[in-house]
C-alpha cells in the first residue's frame, strides 16, 4: 500500500520494560503533549517523580491501580483507586 501525502508510521519514542512492568511513550506531539500505553506487575510501584503541572488521563483495561498525587509546594496528598 502507498503511503499518502502527509501521512506516516508512528514508532514509540521511549520504551522501558523492567520488573515493574512495560512504559511506552507512543507520540510526543499534536494536541497532546504524550500519550503512553503500559502494563504493570502486582505492587508495582511506578512514577515518583515530579511535574511542576500535569493533566493526565488514566484508562485500565483489567485490574486496579492506586494513584497517589502529591503537592509539593503545599504538601497535600489525593489518593484514588482505579479499576477496569
Amino acid at each position: 500500500m502507498d503511503q499518502e501525502a502527509g501521512e506516516r508510521i508512528i514508532k514509540p519514542s521511549f520504551i522501558r520494560k523492567d520488573e515493574r512492568g512495560t512504559f511506552v511513550e507512543i507520540l510526543n506531539e499534536g494536541p497532546w503533549e504524550t500519550v503512553t500505553h503500559g502494563s504493570m506487575a502486582k505492587e508495582a510501584v511506578m512514577g515518583n517523580h515530579y511535574h511542576e503541572r500535569t493533566v493526565a488521563f488514566f484508562y485500565l483495561t483489567r485490574g486496579s491501580a492506586e494513584i497517589v498525587l502529591r503537592n509539593v509546594a503545599g504538601g497535600t496528598e489525593q489518593r484514588f483507586r482505579l479499576k477496569a
